[in-house]
């Protein structure tokens, strides 16, 4: 399914902005330091 690959490819920078964004939110609420420069 060449289809398939390009889906998932194509997904692939979204689901690591938004993994991204998770992160730094874990990371703002459990050290309540706001938000880091060059973060969203």
């Amino acid at each position: 399914m060449p289809w398939l690959w390009r889906v998932g490819i194509g997904a692939l920078p979204f689901i690591r902005l938004f993994l991204l964004i998770r992160l730094q939110h874990n990371y703002n609420s459990t050290h309540n330091s706001g938000r880091l420069p060059g973060f969203f």
